[in-house]
């Protein structure tokens, strides 16, 4: 079989035809699946306050007041949802930046945007507030 020649020309059209363009690549998830008892539940991320653990469990707040119990433990969320605006606080919380209202240095609380209060670890303070900075805008 002999194969013909093509010009560059020719050939980077084709091969980028090939290649979807960065924006046309399968999205970030905007849901989770959270596997319950009698239903599987799809959560907005959006919808997630935050996720605290329970001894093996997982509890999840959420914007509704809703709050779901898994049977994953919070690395589990930790791992899926680190990279989608959540912030490890404490070894039982994990807190969505997006409801984030406040933060009480003196008690180490984070207040969330529905009221509800969540500990930051003294471990975890200084992690936490230099990823804020980062997120948010600060005019000094």
């Amino acid at each position: 079989m002999l194969l013909k020649s093509r010009s560059e020309a020719k050939v980077i059209p084709l091969i980028s035809r090939m290649r979807p363009a960065p924006d046309e690549r399968v999205p970030a998830p905007c849901r989770l699946l959270i596997p319950l008892q009698d239903t599987v539940e799809l959560v907005p991320l959006a919808d997630i306050l935050f996720v605290e653990a329970d001894g093996n469990y997982a509890r999840v707040h959420l914007t509704d007041g809703q709050v779901l119990c898994h049977s994953k433990p919070l690395n589990t969320y930790d791992a899926l949802l680190s990279r989608h605006g959540f912030l490890r606080t404490h070894q039982s919380y994990l807190v969505h930046i997006a409801h984030l209202r406040r933060i009480d240095k003196r008690r180490s609380q984070l207040v969330l945007s529905n009221g509800a209060t969540v500990e930051c670890s003294r471990s975890r303070r200084q992690t936490v507030l230099n990823t804020l900075k980062e997120s948010f805008p600060s005019p000094g």
